[in-house]
């Protein structure tokens, strides 16, 4: 029988099991099976203990492993984000996403001290990674604005730069070789946690893909990886380059077949049951597995006995703030060279000046319009819009449809 003929009898197999979603694996990789699994009536309950306790933690000697739940034999599942090296996450309200980023960054916290981890926490959300505020491993407090995200994201290329000239200049080819050779001047490992990628895309999104991209292609050997999360796994926000350089990823439930197609090349995520339920891509081996990931008491964890261990450790400390302005990093160490005008009052001022010295001799100049000679994209024009606005330097002329015009600037 062929497999496609197996396949097409899947809404008829869950009808006939009065199951509420089935999965077809066909065929089993590396065997000639074909494999159904049907979800259980009751659903068991994975703690984070479990995993932690287990003899498959305790054998993976990695200070970067993570705790993900179980597979669907029951047998607990540890991997290594030093292997990954990034991870990309993916699902959509109530699949489970949260508690799984949570959960990996408890793991990691669990197995290093301030001198050997540092962590930047991106969260355009607001709510779901303030609770790390206070914790000694920050290298800057949780980022919430998408100015400082893409400035943190240029410090990070920066420092990835910055460590390959130091293993160059030392004749070395990773972190861990130069850590063990000049065990005085160690250098922490740096992850770097984006609750939300889609709200980045929206602000910077030329300039966040060029950053997560940089970042994902050379900063393995030099101890810096990445774990992004969305809601929105749609190809405007997972574009092919983000999604060539991120090849570990976890697909929890999502919204339709488009989405599941763009997390892991593939259906099957948009019939997960919800509440950790996932499917796994190796970034190494290519191969799809599902698991079950641990319910994690977000409300114990807030006031709990872990974030008061973690928050009372001290360790190794930045001379330097990944938000510190763009300008203090050089000039082509920052992703795109014009990302850095964006953000800084010294251009905004010498750009709306040009513009102002413009209208008083025209008369006439639009600030906004569909064919703009400055070739600039809307992010930058609405930028003037929210800084000057409430000056009263911008007017909207009566009888004109189209543009916003300057006017009530001199030299």
């Amino acid at each position: 029988m062929k497999l496609t003929k197996i396949t097409a009898l899947k809404n008829d197999l869950a009808l006939t099991l009065a199951s509420s979603a089935i999965r077809i694996e066909a065929p089993i990789r590396g065997q000639s099976l074909v494999g159904i699994e049907i979800p259980n009536e009751e659903r068991s309950v994975v703690s984070m203990r479990e995993i932690v306790e287990s003899e498959v933690w305790k054998e993976e000697k990695s200070s970067l492993k993570l705790a993900v739940g179980r597979n669907v034999s029951g047998k607990p599942i540890v991997v290594d984000l030093a292997k990954m090296p990034h991870l990309l996450i993916a699902g959509k309200t109530g699949s489970g996403k949260s508690v799984g980023m949570n959960a990996f960054l408890c793991s990691l916290l669990w197995n290093n001290s301030p001198e050997d981890l540092k962590l930047i926490l991106i969260d355009p959300k607001r709510v779901e990674l303030k609770r790390y505020d206070k914790l000694p491993h920050l290298l800057t407090p949780v980022i919430v604005e998408p100015e400082k995200s893409v400035s943190a994201l240029a410090w990070a290329v920066a420092e990835m730069n910055r460590r390959y000239r130091m293993l160059s200049e030392v004749g070395v080819v990773n972190l861990q070789e130069y850590n063990d050779k000049f065990p005085e001047k160690k250098e922490p490992r740096i992850v770097i946690v984006i609750d939300e990628l889609a709200d980045l895309m929206m602000v910077a999104g030329k300039d966040v893909e060029a950053a997560v991209v940089r970042i994902a292609q050379l900063a393995r050997a030099v101890g810096m990886h990445l774990m992004v999360a969305t809601q929105r796994p749609s190809v405007d926000v997972v574009t092919g380059l983000i999604k060539a350089n991120l090849p570990a990823r976890i697909a929890f439930r999502v919204s339709s077949q488009i989405d599941s197609r763009t997390i892991i090349d593939g259906m099957g995520a948009e019939g997960l049951l919800g509440l950790g339920d996932m499917l796994y891509i190796d970034g190494n081996s290519g191969n799809l597995t599902r698991f079950k990931g641990f319910i994690f008491p977000m409300t114990k964890w807030s006031d709990g006995q872990i974030l008061s261990n973690c928050s009372s450790q001290r360790g190794w400390e930045m001379t330097k703030s990944p938000t510190n302005p763009l300008k203090e990093w050089p000039k082509e160490e920052c992703g795109r060279p014009d990302s850095r005008k964006k953000f800084r009052m010294k251009n905004w001022m010498r750009c709306l000046k040009k513009r102002g010295r413009l209208f008083w001799k025209t008369k006439k100049h639009r600030l906004l319009s569909s064919n703009d000679e400055w070739k600039s994209d809307m992010r930058v024009r609405l930028g003037f819009l929210i800084r000057w606005n409430p000056k009263g330097l911008l007017v909207r002329r009566k009888g004109q449809s189209r543009g916003i015009f300057m006017g009530g600037i001199s030299e």
